[in-house]
């Protein structure tokens, strides 16, 4: 889906808004970097029909230009001052990757390590933006050494299974990691920004005939998700979604309730939603009539 010119700028804007509401903490992607690339984005605009975000290559194109910025300010700013000021806004812009792996060093205690993984993507399958943090602990340095401090060198099964696990839910890559000799994971979040549904782009049934009542306004999803040892009980409060072992068959079952006898580990799936101040009131009469107790905000 294209967007031109006065609608471009109201969808940026709103999803900006909404963010600001928003403010995801640091279970989600970055919401005020992600806003601020939104800012670099102009007309036309390509989004994604799956997540009525922009797409992955609309967003990625704002890193496209900043590293171009410092030869196009030095080569081109007194023939083109027109464009000079994006170039300049865009170096000193508090941008953050959209696609990272970081692993950091919790704890050292003779040859066992608490280490952290974060894994920012937009997620292919549904165009929207997801971080998975990851709490495990290592014996050895088989799958993450420390060169010098929590600088980290990992091997390519470790990369391998860290990029399985960021291509499911918080469980599946609680298992994906948990095949790696040496790494016990304790604990894994996945925090999602999106689907932004308009009229235009309505996304969920479950939502979207709220949009008939205000056209005009949004709405921003937030799922998290934490499969985890501290997770007291097993609870899918996201109604939108389904714990990954309801749907095996017995046989694929078997193995992954054995995973979790061994690791004592519980899922919790939630969601919450962010709206236009429009949309407030009818949002929450079509929740309530579904029996769906999510957390809206508006302001």
């Amino acid at each position: 889906m294209i967007l031109d010119g006065t609608a471009a700028e109201s969808h940026l804007s709103t999803l900006r808004a909404l963010l600001a509401v928003a403010r995801p903490g640091a279970q989600y992607p970055d919401g005020r970097a992600f806003a601020e690339r939104l800012r670099f984005l102009g007309s036309p605009l390509e989004i994604d029909p799956r997540s009525g975000l922009p797409t992955l290559r609309a967003l990625t194109q704002v890193d496209a230009d900043r590293a171009l910025a410092p030869e196009f300010l030095q080569k081109h700013a007194a023939a083109l001052p027109d464009r000079a000021p994006r170039y300049r806004a865009l170096l000193d812009a508090p941008l953050e990757p959209l696609h990272r792996v970081q692993v950091r060093l919790i704890h050292r205690d003779r040859g066992a390590s608490r280490i952290q993984i974060l894994r920012d993507l937009a997620d292919p399958a549904s165009g929207c933006l997801v971080r998975f943090t990851v709490t495990a602990l290592q014996v050895g340095e088989g799958q993450v050494s420390f060169v010098r401090g929590d600088l980290s060198r990992a091997n390519p099964r470790f990369t391998a299974a860290v990029e399985e696990a960021a291509s499911g839910d918080a469980e599946m890559a609680l298992l994906a990691l948990a095949r790696l000799p040496g790494l016990t994971p304790e604990d894994v979040v996945r925090g999602q920004l999106g689907p932004f549904c308009t009229a235009s782009s309505p996304g969920p049934a479950l939502t979207a005939p709220a949009l008939a009542a205000a056209p005009e306004g949004a709405i921003l999803h937030l799922a998290l998700e934490r499969a985890g040892v501290t997770v007291p009980q097993d609870r899918c409060l996201d109604p939108l979604a389904s714990l990954y072992r309801d749907a095996l068959n017995p046989d694929a079952r078997a193995p992954v309730e054995a995973l979790r006898a061994r690791l004592r580990y519980r899922v919790v799936k939630e969601r919450r939603l962010v709206c236009s101040p429009s949309l407030d009131l009818p949002l929450r009469a079509l929740l309530a009539a579904s029996g769906s107790r999510l957390v809206v905000r508006s302001r």
